[in-house]
């Protein structure tokens, strides 16, 4: 199934050339959050529930620039990234807060007769997650820094049991930190020697944030030390092309603590934290470049295969049975009948259905229902 990106009736949806979704993540209530590019960046949600199930623009974060992350934090709070599209202007870190995190911090002062009338909000008993007016429950977007002059922010990820915001800006790659509690910036210094980075991050079980250096060099940002390591491990590679190796997108399943990552070689691999040791799994589909990855709720892995402006193809990896499936061109017949033939970020909802945000000039939300096996 697809979702336009509107709640259609009486609100405007993300024009085409501002629709081109380029991160997802899945917030604590069950709504997935998205961030799109273009001439402007949008930040938007939807609510899977059937009393709503609608995409609503919450608002613009940027202009000629694309949200190039998103993290959820558990409290209901969505930080995110964004980069210039031509690297002419600074990256911004950007906050969205809800209006149920608006209304709990409002009634702490006051009573919720008072606290209404400030938030312009429902009682509480008519505060539900799901969406029906926009105006109700869109909550609102807050700068936070700008974490390195004159560049964008590349990537963001939480980390530190969900106290600290760590990134990478997008042209010298300086791994930075950014602090929720205090809002202090800290710059931990470059993730590369010779700039030629991998763009991705990911948070480890043990807390720490991993990354790819040059050739595709694993490195460690310590969140107890403070320090970049090198862990001594390559993502792995096509033969030869070792010097162009990145790491594209990683993945973490939160239930087996198993990290999966994938390259612009497109091959699918693991890595464990705790041995320091890495596994291909093998190339998914023929194209090059994994441009997605996300683990469904019964452990199988989803992603996006194929080169930008190629046609993409979904497959599956299920890690019981080592199978690995090229599932072919995503194509939908509900709610419209669409291709999609460019994606850029998907995420697990919190019912096992699998998201694509396809990132063409006119984009929209991709739900695929696989079938879920419980896992024990």
């Amino acid at each position: 199934e697809v979702r336009k990106l509107s709640p259609g009736g009486y609100a405007k949806g993300i024009p085409p050339g501002e629709s081109a979704i380029s991160a997802l993540a899945t917030g604590a209530s069950g709504n997935i959050f998205g961030g799109t590019g273009g001439s402007r960046a949008h930040f938007f949600f939807y609510s899977p529930l059937p009393d709503a199930d609608l995409v609503v623009d919450v608002g613009v974060v940027a202009e000629n620039a694309r949200i190039t992350a998103l993290a959820a934090h558990p409290d209901g709070r969505v930080f995110g990234s964004t980069a210039a599209l031509d690297g002419s202007s600074e990256g911004r870190i950007f906050a969205y807060i809800p209006c149920e995190y608006l209304f709990e911090a409002a009634i702490e002062s006051c009573d919720p007769g008072e606290a209404r009338k400030i938030m312009d909000t429902p009682p509480r008993d008519s505060v539900t997650a799901f969406v029906d007016d926009p105006c109700h429950s869109c909550g609102k977007i807050e700068t936070l820094a700008v974490p390195v002059e004159g560049e964008g922010v590349a990537s963001l990820v939480l980390c530190k049991e969900n106290t600290l915001l760590c990134g990478l800006s997008s042209k010298k790659g300086i791994l930075f930190t950014y602090d929720l509690a205090t809002g202090a910036v800290a710059q931990k210094g470059q993730a590369d020697e010779v700039r030629d980075y991998s763009s991705a991050l990911i948070t480890g079980t043990d807390g720490h944030v991993y990354g790819a250096k040059s050739e595709g060099r694993i490195f460690r940002y310590n969140t107890e030390t403070d320090r970049i390591e090198d862990t001594g491990v390559h993502a792995p590679s096509l033969k030869g092309r070792q010097l162009y190796n990145k790491v594209e997108v990683w993945a973490k399943d939160e239930f087996s603590k198993i990290i999966y990552g994938g390259t612009s070689d497109g091959l699918l691999f693991t890595f464990d934290t705790a041995s320091m040791k890495i596994t291909t799994l093998g190339k998914p589909v023929k194209e090059d470049r994994i441009r997605a990855l996300t683990v469904g709720a019964d452990g199988r892995v989803y992603g996006i295969g194929g080169e930008e402006n190629g046609c993409a193809h979904l497959f599956c990896y299920n890690p019981e049975t080592r199978d690995m499936r090229d599932l072919g061109m995503p194509m939908a017949c509900v709610e419209e009948h669409w291709y999609g033939y460019q994606f850029a970020a998907a995420a697990t909802g919190k019912w096992g259905e699998v998201y694509l945000g396809e990132s063409d000039r006119i984009s929209h939300l991709f739900i695929y229902f696989p079938p879920i096996n419980t896992r024990e």
